[in-house]
């Protein structure tokens, strides 16, 4: 990755201010050019535009020469791809997503600021944006929607590449069967041109380096293994709003899952309310189901309930 604008100006900022450690006050002129220099930096850095985080995305295989040339065919789509399946996971986090159709309006364009070192490929930034509530965020630390969305893309790529069917389950329940679709498509458009990825964001890194990886991970990814149903359940409700978990106790069996992330006042509701629940179950092959509560009707009361 290369050095942001902001890291820039701010190690200049640190190197001048070391030497300005070491030269004693009296010598003002000595000092004068250098202070002077570092007020300008301080300037720059605050005019600079919010800075969003950065990530690579880079190729090898046929369409890619070394780290000189990559098809442009190929890139264009590639990239089309990628930035679709993070659009759909982030707006996943909005709402539940219809099977087709538009996405929620929303800015979910992911940038290209400059060339990636190594194999031919891209350095990619998140646009900034307010990070998400804690109680939001399925990390340890809350981040924005895109960046979460980015983490999650990679997650995903990882579980389907060791076919866990279990960890695929978690997190297409978290996403949404749609989104493992989107990112199916990329992974396709990598496979059918005999090329392989790589994305590092920090540390942390997903793709593959074998031509087969990527065929194991269209077969773990295929739609038609994926099932989604939605249910209207009536029973007991009982919710841990910072946990985001749900349990509902519905005529002989206790369904437990996360909260969908529409779900906003779930936790106002008294332990143990009777409601009617919307309840989303996702299923990954033989995985066992895994349930999403997409929403809450109002109590229902006694009387109905005979």
């Amino acid at each position: 990755m290369s050095v942001q604008a902001g890291d820039r100006i701010r190690s200049e900022i640190g190197a001048l201010e070391g030497m300005l450690a070491r030269i004693p006050q009296g010598r003002v002129i000595q000092r004068a050019g250098l202070e002077g220099r570092v007020a300008r930096l301080r300037e720059e850095l605050v005019r600079l535009p919010p800075e969003g985080k950065r990530f690579d995305l880079t190729f090898r295989g046929e369409p890619v020469e070394g780290s000189r040339s990559i098809v442009a065919e190929f890139a264009g789509r590639a990239l089309a791809a990628f930035s679709d399946a993070v659009a759909t996971i982030a707006a996943s986090f909005e709402g539940d997503l219809g099977a087709t159709g538009p996405l929620p309006a929303g800015d979910r364009a992911l940038r290209i600021v400059g060339p990636a070192l190594g194999s031919f490929g891209f350095e990619m930034e998140i646009p900034p944006e307010p990070a998400l509530e804690p109680q939001m965020s399925i990390l340890p630390e809350a981040a924005s929607p895109m960046e979460l969305a980015v983490e999650l893309t990679m997650s995903l790529i990882d579980a389907a590449q060791d076919a866990d069917e279990e960890d695929l389950s978690d997190i297409i329940a978290e996403v949404h069967p749609r989104a493992a679709g989107k990112v199916r498509e990329f992974v396709k458009i990598v496979v059918d041109r005999r090329a392989t990825f790589n994305l590092r964001m920090g540390s942390r890194k997903a793709g593959f380096v074998e031509i087969d990886a990527g065929r194991r991970m269209l077969q773990s990814l295929r739609i038609e293994d994926l099932t989604e149903d939605i249910r209207t359940m009536s029973g007991q409700l009982w919710v841990l709003p910072h946990g985001r978990q749900f349990e509902l106790k519905a005529e002989d069996k206790v369904l437990k899952g996360r909260l969908g992330r529409g779900i906003a006042d779930a936790g106002s509701l008294l332990a143990g309310a009777h409601v009617v629940a919307e309840i989303r179950e996702t299923r990954v092959r033989a995985a066992k189901p895994r349930y999403t509560l997409m929403a809450v009707h109002q109590p229902v009361e006694a009387d109905e309930r005979g």
